[in-house]
């Protein structure tokens, strides 16, 4: 396809993308690649910022465009690994952060080095069910670890590294007015060997319900990985993963979730992408930044999500990409 005609496309997409109104709460859920980036603000200019994405897709270019007063007034990483490591320095240079919540050493001497940071928690120092005041929403703190080993319990088997590692997670819920969206991280049950028994992280959150609620409008990454057990106690309307295979979408149809609330941030790309956890690692081609989600949170009215480009100008644009996409590296 032409390249003039793809950038009018992309003019076009951007010029005419649908913004928060007044009294609404917005949050983009960016395709970061092999990373993970969220990014909020409400109505009233407080912002949210979930992860900090990865080299492929940074971060930082959403958090500039709706955070341009620079300043975050909560940044919660949800764990690290070499790409989140190397995008947090860069927002720290260039963001005042009012508040941080993190959960590895690895960011507590990052931030040891930088005076942008008027206030820093780690996880394991915080009681599950904490909030975040935002002013006009509010944070929750609903369950994290710093050791992903520490969520077997009694007769749970031992897990790969890779899966005790993926499990070293923060999970919040952004609540504003009627709505929540629960940002589960990369926490994971056991779904692919007993998919309808929540186990782990998911059976310690779903026994802590009756305290800290996770029934939510929507549910942000992880959930490619969720057994049914977990899904049905979220009981969410729309679901924002990394990818989703039919087996998932199954799972989710029989939980309730129509196909159309299904929003995935590599979309027709990365039909493997879950093999992160297990064991070994299977390459993955995926092109970033290309399947943004965007959610609509009114103080009246039900919540609504789309992809930020309609899905001709991202074929378009992945028309005129060809092949040249780059191979994601393993997982660290």
């Amino acid at each position: 396809m032409d390249t003039r005609l793809v950038l009018a496309l992309l003019f076009t997409t951007l010029s005419l993308a649908t913004v928060a109104s007044a009294n609404e709460a917005y949050i983009r859920v960016i395709d970061a690649g092999g990373g993970l980036c969220v990014v909020a603000r409400t109505p009233a200019g407080s912002t949210f910022v979930y992860d900090a994405g990865s080299r492929t897709a940074p971060c930082i270019d959403s958090v500039r465009e709706l955070a341009p007063e620079r300043t975050i007034d909560l940044l919660a990483i949800d764990r690290i690994d070499a790409r989140k490591l190397d995008d947090l320095p860069e927002i720290l240079a260039e963001f005042q952060v009012r508040e941080i919540v993190y959960n590895s050493d690895e960011v507590s001497s990052l931030i040891a080095q930088t005076s942008a940071v008027a206030r820093q928690v780690g996880a394991e120092d915080l009681p599950f069910g904490h909030s975040f005041d935002l002013g006009d929403a509010r944070v929750v703190y609903v369950a994290g670890w710093q050791d992903g080993a520490d969520t077997r319990g009694r007769g749970e088997p031992r897990r790969s590294r890779n899966f005790e590692r993926a499990a070293a997670t923060i999970m919040v819920q952004f609540q504003y007015g009627p709505h929540s969206v629960l940002m589960a991280g990369a926490s994971v049950g056991s779904p692919q060997r007993r998919p309808r028994s929540c186990r782990y992280g998911e059976r310690i959150m779903v026994e802590n319900s009756s305290h800290v609620p996770i029934d939510s409008d929507a549910i942000v990454f992880g959930a490619a990985h969720m057994s049914a057990c977990f899904i049905e106690a979220v009981s969410p309307a729309f679901v924002v993963a990394g990818h989703i295979g039919s087996e998932f979408e199954d799972r989710l149809v029989t939980a309730g979730v129509t196909r159309a609330n299904m929003f995935s941030t590599t979309f027709d790309e990365c039909p493997q992408l879950g093999s992160a956890l297990d064991d070994s690692y299977i390459p993955c081609r995926e092109r970033a930044r290309d399947d943004d989600v965007e959610l609509w949170l009114p103080h009246d009215g039900p919540l609504r999500a789309a992809y930020r480009r309609p899905r001709f100008v991202r074929d378009a644009v992945r028309s005129s990409q060809g092949s040249g996409s780059s191979e994601q590296p393993p997982p660290q």
